[in-house]
């Protein structure tokens, strides 16, 4: 009964309540209950306004996603624009529709897991200048499950959606939804109070590892074209193993062509710049905007992207993990 209350944002009580008026009495929140009492759950919360921030997640449409997650990473863009098709009203899938409108997706896969949770535990603040970008989504491998994670920042406040994938059974439900927000203050920083999303969230950069790190590999410019940017195509997705450099002002150029700026148009992604200021004598970090550079005549063509995150001990675990893509 708990997993339906996670798919429609709802307590335990509201749905306690709701069952009851269809002549169900559950012991409590972790009861089960039968699929055609599921069924009908689902149908009484909807017509009593509630929308699941997920819908299609059940019968063929949970099939479809289980599919879509076993396609990982490359498939990331084509998932969150199946979960928030028709997505209904709320707080989650509000912040989860304005992440995903950037197109910032990131996948830590199993092999960051340890590294990630552990730097998380440890956290009891980060700046805004930690995050992958301003606004976007992260997608994070676990054992048997998937945390997705959407952020937003506005003046003022950080807001996070959470949401945990079961992928069990060969079929993939949602088995809770959380939202969490947090106060920036005059610092641009974020304290934490005891929330496992959002020190996750502010961890995810420390598994991005630093150009060439742990290789004692010459930085030539062959190297740095294959273990500092592979990318692997397809005609839907780009995926990008990430580095500081790819996440920041090198490699931006998105057309896949070699042309100058007189011969052509690219789109630069928003990134991070470690910007210089003559009068204080010091760096400051800075966001800038996504924007078009080049040439005026021409079109632009853009394809997702979803950048790996994980950390890479050696040349020989890059080279093999890159490979796996």
């Amino acid at each position: 009964m708990h997993e339906i209350a996670a798919e429609f944002g709802l307590d335990s009580k509201t749905t306690l309540r709701a069952l009851r008026e269809l002549g169900q009495y559950p012991k409590g929140p972790s009861s089960s209950i039968e699929p055609p009492v599921a069924r009908r759950l689902r149908q009484a919360l909807t017509a009593a306004g509630h929308s699941s921030p997920f819908p299609g997640l059940d019968g063929d449409g949970a099939e479809r996603a289980k599919t879509l997650i076993d396609a990982l990473p490359r498939r990331m863009p084509n998932l969150i624009d199946f979960l928030l098709h028709d997505h209904g009203s709320g707080a989650m899938t509000s912040i989860l529709a304005r992440a995903a409108a950037d197109r910032w997706f990131f996948f830590a896969p199993g092999r960051a897991h340890s590294a990630l949770y552990g730097h998380a535990s440890t956290l009891d603040r980060f700046r805004l200048t930690d995050l992958l970008a301003p606004t976007g989504l992260a997608l994070i491998e676990r054992p048997n499950s998937h945390l997705l994670l959407g952020w937003v920042t506005d003046p003022g406040m950080l807001s996070l959606a959470s949401a945990d994938f079961s992928t069990t059974s060969g079929r993939l439900s949602v088995t809770q939804t959380q939202t969490h927000s947090a106060a920036i203050d005059e610092a641009s920083s974020v304290i934490l109070s005891p929330n496992t999303a959002l020190s996750t969230l502010g961890s995810l950069s420390s598994v991005i590892p630093d150009r060439a790190s742990g290789s004692s590999v010459a930085r030539t410019a062959s190297h740095d074209r294959v273990t500092e940017a592979r990318i692997v195509d397809n005609e839907e997705t780009r995926v990008i193993y990430a580095t500081r450099s790819t996440l920041g002002k090198a490699a931006q150029r998105t057309t896949g062509t070699s042309a100058s700026p007189r011969a052509g148009r690219w789109e630069v992604r928003g990134h991070w710049r470690n910007q210089w200021h003559p009068s204080v004598q010091d760096h400051e970090r800075i966001w800038i905007a996504e924007h078009t550079a080049g040439a005026a005549e021409g079109s632009v063509s853009r394809r997702d992207r979803v950048y790996l995150l994980s950390p890479r001990a050696s040349s020989t675990s890059r080279t093999n993990e890159t490979d796996a893509l």
